[in-house]
């Protein structure tokens, strides 16, 4: 893979999963650059043994680290690789570093060792396309979505919880990396408030310091809500939504994160494609905007609109109510 978000990484898990699960004394790496915050997931992984690093761009523009590239490839003679990227240069060095079995959609399939069904593509889930290039092994694919994580890793969360006095919660991801994935957060003060009054739970804002302003703004706004410490690693931000008792919230890494530990979620989607990138826990709620221009997956609007706010508050109020009831 090139450089994942947490989303695009954790769509790649079950995978690797079913990897393992076939091919089970099989050392298995994950080759390509890692964002620093997500490293911990793929290092905890039960499924991934090694992490081979290459930097994507960086091998585009200087010789001598595209042979290096190549070289190493070469080295650890891979029996079978799949490939996630659609990248011209990348496919093509790897499909001649010697692997036996090379799977990848890349370039119309033309270095696959074996033809998988690719006319799916943005038509169904991310996670399940990648599961396609199992198929023509003979092997059946599972939907198998887990992250391992340590006992240590619920340590300092349960610390924050206890220091705040908080015995029960519902996690909010109301900020994600691109403002028109927001939902308002007036929305989510309504929204906070409502799961204190009707069912007595706290709610937990989790994000990074990136989106401090933004919780800051909701947390400011309702007595109901406090931010979860900026310095937590991601391993802690993953134990932590597992302590919840469910997560609300826009298309983000956080939203996926808790879904993966089939932790309840509610998810909110506008301009993104739920279909494509919607959580893929059984406990999951997915409202949709009702705009007909959606999903676009633009980053900004065209016409100066945030579709997601469409979502009514009473539909967000219905969806936790059918989780969260007596």
């Amino acid at each position: 893979m090139g450089n994942p978000g947490l989303g695009d990484l954790l769509f790649s898990f079950p995978l690797f999963s079913n990897i393992r699960k076939n091919f089970t004394d099989a050392e298995i790496y994950f080759i390509g650059n890692l964002r620093n915050y997500t490293k911990p997931l793929v290092l905890r992984s039960k499924n991934i043994d090694d992490i081979i690093y290459y930097e994507e761009y960086k091998i585009q523009r200087i010789p001598n680290d595209l042979f290096y590239f190549f070289k190493n490839y070469k080295k650890e003679k891979f029996d079978l690789i799949f490939d996630l990227q659609r990248h011209f240069l990348i496919t093509t060095l790897t499909k001649f570093s010697g692997v036996r079995i090379f799977q990848s959609f890349s370039m119309k399939q033309i270095f696959s060792t074996f033809k998988a069904d690719d006319s799916l593509r943005r038509k169904e889930h991310n996670a399940l396309h990648h599961l396609r290039l199992l198929e023509p092994l003979n092997i059946k694919p599972e939907l198998i979505y887990e992250i391992n994580l340590f006992e240590i890793d619920f340590k300092r969360p349960k610390i924050f919880l206890k220091e705040k006095n908080i015995e029960k919660f519902v996690a909010i991801v109301a900020s994600s990396g691109y403002e028109l994935k927001n939902w308002s957060e007036k929305n989510y003060v309504q929204i906070i408030d409502f799961l204190f009054k009707s069912f007595g739970y706290k709610s937990v804002l989790i994000g990074t310091s990136q989106d401090k302003e933004v919780l800051e703004r909701i947390s400011n706004a309702t007595k109901n809500a406090i931010s979860m410490p900026f310095d937590f690693g991601i391993e802690e931000t993953a134990a932590l939504l597992k302590l919840s008792a469910l997560t609300v919230g826009n298309d983000s890494g956080p939203l996926h994160l808790a879904s993966f530990q089939d932790i309840p979620v509610v998810g909110l989607y506008g301009s993104t494609n739920p279909n494509l990138c919607g959580p893929l826990g059984k406990n999951s709620i997915i409202l949709r905007t009702t705009a007909n221009c959606a999903p676009c997956s633009l980053y900004s609007c065209p016409y100066n609109k945030k579709c997601i706010n469409l979502i009514s508050v009473d539909d967000v109020k219905e969806a936790v109510s059918k989780i969260l009831k007596p």
